[in-house]
């Protein structure tokens, strides 16, 4: 996997990476547990998307500028995703 990532950057990228102290990590495909970010995003959507209607994108993007802007409205969700470290989806 990693060549196939690889092989699509310009030569200037791959000689950066290789010459510098970045270490990539990539995780498995399918694995949205090992990826904490995941759960923000499934937050995210119970809160903005699921039964909400936006009748324009304009709404839509308020809605989710609105999510982020009050994010800390969900701090004790977002601490007991965390916590709880890698999770089943």
């Amino acid at each position: 996997y990693f060549e196939k990532f690889m092989g699509k950057k310009p030569k200037i990228v791959k000689d950066f990476l290789e010459n510098s102290r970045i270490k990539l990590v990539f995780l498995p495909t399918c694995s949205p547990n090992l990826n904490l970010i995941e759960p923000i995003w499934k937050l995210f959507k119970k809160n903005v998307l699921y039964n909400k209607h936006h009748e324009t994108l304009s709404q839509f993007r308020d809605s989710t500028i609105k999510f982020f802007q009050n994010i800390g409205q969900y701090a004790n969700e977002i601490s007991a995703i965390m916590e709880g470290g890698f999770q089943s989806l």
